[in-house]
């Protein structure tokens, strides 16, 4: 019994945390860009730091190398609202 919600667990952990975590923190940038607000810019890079060490160390599915470019775009984001504020 514990074992098979173990494993339920386990397998919703590795097979969808990572989309959960990179949608959350498209939305955390998004709203950060459209409120000029630099934490939330700064929730959306913290949100993806673990997405970012799946992709690296985890085989996910290719298509999602695509999302390699977001922590250049967060950063960029973040240090030109950081400037304005």
């Amino acid at each position: 019994m514990a074992g098979d919600l173990l494993g339920i667990l386990y397998f919703l952990i590795i097979g969808y945390g990572p989309f959960v975590l990179l949608i959350l923190s498209i939305f955390f940038l998004i709203m950060g860009y459209m409120k000029y607000s630099s934490r939330l810019v700064l929730v959306s890079i913290l949100l993806f730091i673990p997405e970012l060490l799946a992709l690296l160390l985890i085989e996910l599915e290719p298509i999602l190398y695509v999302f390699l470019l977001l922590p250049v775009i967060q950063i960029f984001l973040y240090l030109k609202i950081r400037k304005l504020e």
